[in-house]
């Protein structure tokens, strides 16, 4: 992505869970910023899964605190909701469509992220007494308006589908510059497949373009 965007690239060794808990990792982002806001006149952050939840995280810190303005978000599968209702919309997997026969497969998918992703949050805060609703931890509910020119790569059958496509709606309508770009046959994690898959390549394309 770095070569095709032809742009300098940070990659932030943070904090990780559960031994350096909530919010260590954010706050070594906020750090690597806050460094580097003199060198640099435009500075984007990026991230996939939890780390797109981090990035979206010091984004809001780096504007609230004066530090800078974050130029783009390019969050590929981000969570962006801790501690959500698994019986809601966020999670119901029958607003998927998906061939009859692989709707149990699909289900199975879904219920396997639902306790993955409440290990991970408890993982994530380690004991920790947190509101879940706070916009740090779930930029699904802040101000939309923080995150400026917005761009979501996801896949097709990513159980955390859903939940991105409320927070780009939401960015959508308050800044009307997000983009959403979802991936056919794809599920979690498919920048794993870096160099195997061409919507890979294609999402570190439509990446670099963004930035």
């Amino acid at each position: 992505m770095a070569e095709q965007a032809n742009c300098v690239v940070y990659n932030v060794d943070y904090a990780l869970a559960p031994e350096q808990p909530y919010p260590a990792g954010i706050l070594d982002g906020l750090a690597v910023i806050a460094d580097l806001k003199a060198t640099y006149a435009q500075i984007s952050v990026s991230g996939d899964s939890a780390g797109a939840s981090i990035a979206l995280a010091v984004s809001q810190l780096c504007r609230s605190m004066g530090i800078c303005e974050i130029a783009s978000h390019i969050l590929f599968y981000p969570t962006v909701i801790q501690g959500s209702d698994y019986q809601g919309d966020l999670w119901n997997d029958r607003q998927i469509d998906v061939v009859a026969s692989q709707r149990p497969a699909l289900h199975r998918s879904y219920q396997l992220f639902e306790q993955l992703d409440e290990i991970m949050s408890d993982y994530y805060v380690n004991g920790q007494a947190v509101d879940f609703k706070a916009p740090l931890l779930s930029p699904l509910l802040a101000d939309p308006h923080n995150f400026k020119k917005t761009t979501v790569l996801i896949g097709e059958f990513d159980p955390f589908r859903l939940q991105a496509e409320a927070f780009i709606r939401q960015v959508g309508s308050a800044n009307q510059d997000a983009r959403y770009i979802r991936y056919g046959g794809m599920s979690h994690a498919f920048l794993n497949f870096t160099g195997n898959v061409p919507a890979v390549q294609d999402a570190l394309k439509m990446a670099a373009q963004s930035l």
